[in-house]
């Protein structure tokens, strides 16, 4: 399938919004490439990818750094079966053990799960259950957003831990392996995930962009390794990459401040209203 510029700014939109924001970027990946009547290269699908890649790494580039830096440390204390670094000793290693400690259940789940997320692709009733199960999810938020605090540090809220546990990035960390599935909602899914687990507002957040980095880096790896993605226009490729990428970094920022006012739950009705839809029309 040859792609025309419209076409390629399109998908490149669809993929920098939707990645971010609650509502699922496979979905409507999927539901767009219906739109279109077939499946782009692969190459340039890797190539939107990529763009929201670096746009994470660029919008919380210090957090990044910070990680690197912990990296030994946290996994000296992992392999060694010692506990993660408080936040007095090492904060930044702290959050580089729990950002590894999250993304092994994702990693997994999500190598054993893929072909089967594969077929959901093009099968819209299936697309259309996650959709609500998403949208249920976002919902369910209303009923932790009394007690959860608007950031870390500023002692509102009851009962809100303004420090990452171990406990908390294995419930988000678990919670991404359903994100292999077209129309469940990665940030959606960890993020309400870590706001269930009494996390603040801000760390939820943040944590959920961490986790997915190395594991959007390793997919788009593993896809280019056992897939070769062929060729492609390169006017596409860069449009497409380079649209993905303004247009991701504008809904992380815009993202951070949906979260921080408690407002995922208003993705809810959007994202039923979409698998009602799809149910309605192909049950």
């Amino acid at each position: 399938m040859t792609l025309s510029i419209l076409e390629a700014v399109f998908l490149a939109v669809v993929q920098g919004l939707t990645e971010w924001l609650p509502v699922s970027s496979s979905g409507h990946l999927a539901l767009s490439y219906m739109l279109i009547g077939e499946e782009p290269p692969l190459l340039f699908t890797l190539t939107l990818h990529l763009g929201t890649l670096v746009a994470v790494v660029v919008a919380l580039w210090d957090d990044v750094l910070g990680v690197l830096r912990g990296l030994p440390v946290a996994l000296k204390r992992l392999f060694t079966f010692q506990p993660p670094p408080t936040p007095e000793e090492n904060m930044e290693a702290r959050m580089a053990y729990m950002v590894t400690v999250g993304i092994i259940p994702g990693a997994i789940g999500g190598f054993l799960l893929k072909h089967l997320a594969e077929k959901s692709f093009t099968q819209p009733s299936t697309l259309g259950a996650f959709f609500i199960f998403t949208g249920l999810v976002l919902a369910s938020t209303h009923f932790v957003d009394k007690k959860t605090s608007a950031g870390a540090g500023k002692g509102r809220g009851e009962n809100i831990k303004q420090t990452v546990s171990l406990m908390d990035a294995l419930a988000m960390g678990m919670a991404q392996v359903l994100a292999v599935f077209p129309g469940v909602s990665r940030s959606g899914i960890t993020i309400s995930a870590g706001l269930h687990m009494h996390m603040s507002r801000e760390n939820a957040a943040r944590l959920s962009f961490l986790l997915s980095i190395p594991l959007i880096a390793g997919a788009t790896v593993y896809e280019t390794v056992t897939s070769p993605p062929g060729n492609g226009e390169i006017t596409t490729l860069v449009v497409g990459g380079l649209v993905a990428s303004i247009v991701g970094y504008g809904s992380i920022k815009l993202l951070f401040r949906i979260v921080r006012r408690g407002a995922l739950k208003y993705f809810a009705p959007y994202c039923l209203a979409i698998g009602t839809v799809l149910l309605w029309l192909y049950l």
